[in-house]
This record gives structure tokens, sequence and C-alpha cells, in this order.
């Protein structure tokens, strides 16, 4: 996902600064296609072989209860981790850094801090819903920020 994210960079600055945006938005939905399909086979290995992916680390139960609740629930969040990751990637190619470090900060500190202090006060259990819960509503955002970018070009023409 990181080379991905690094190699769509170029690709889409160099279409902005030409004007193309259709090219931004083919380069970005390419993107998204690939990591959707990573993420998920990500996902599926997490939810449906937690035993399997905790055994090569250890055999201690505890371990393995502990893990195999949170390496499904952690899973489910890989796919809306596509979107998370790639918003801010998008708006850092187009040289919209308050965007593209909005929805970093968000992401790492707004909403995983107070998540994760708040679902681990129902159990460990509940703490590894913030993953996907994090990465969703940062998603959210992105797409609002995504959505402003696209309609403030179809009030211009280039």
């Amino acid at each position: 996902m990181g080379a991905m994210q690094t190699c769509i960079v170029p690709i889409i600055s160099y279409n902005y600064a030409a004007h193309n945006i259709e090219r931004c938005k083919d380069t970005f939905k390419t993107g998204l296609l690939w990591g959707f399909s990573l993420m998920f086979a990500g996902a599926v290995c997490f939810v449906l072989m937690p035993q399997q992916l905790l055994s090569v680390f250890s055999s201690d139960p505890m371990v393995l209860e502990i893990g195999n609740v949170a390496f499904k629930i952690i899973g489910i969040g890989y796919i809306p981790l596509t979107t998370s990751l790639l918003f801010p990637v998008f708006f850092q190619a187009l040289g919209q850094a308050f965007k593209s470090s909005a929805l970093t900060i968000v992401r790492t500190v707004i909403l995983f801090v107070p998540l994760g202090f708040l679902f681990s006060r129902f159990g460990l259990d509940y703490f590894w819903f913030t993953f996907p819960v994090t990465e969703i509503i940062t998603s959210a955002l992105g797409y609002l920020f995504y959505r402003q970018f696209l309609n403030s070009y179809d009030d211009i023409s280039l």
C-alpha cells in the first residue's frame, strides 16, 4: 500500500498541474481499486485465519484467545483503511497540505486515541473496534474533501 501511495503522487501532481483533472480522478480510482483488492485479501486472511497467523508468533493460549478477537475486528478495518490512507496522499499530490495533514491528524490523534480510550472502558474486546471506526470516520471526511475538490472543478472550466 505504501509503495502505491508513493507512485500515485507524481502522476496526480503532474496531471493536476496540466489541468487534466480526469487523469487525476482516474489515477485515484485505479489506486483505490488496487488498494481495495490488496486490503480485501489482507482482511480475508485476518478474519478467516487468525489462529494460523497468530500461531507463527506465539503458542500462548491467552495470546491466541485475545488475538483471535482482535484480528477479526481489525481485519474488517482493512477495507476502509484503503481510503483512509489514499485520501491524504491525493491531497498531498494536489498541494493541499492542510487537507492532507488534517486527515492524518484526525485519524491518528483526534479519533484513534479518544476512541481507543472510550472503547477500552467497555473491555478489551471492544477496544479493537477503535481500528475500523477510526478508518470509517476518516474515510468519510476524506470523501467530503474529495467531493469539494470535484465540485470546485464542476463550477469552472479549465
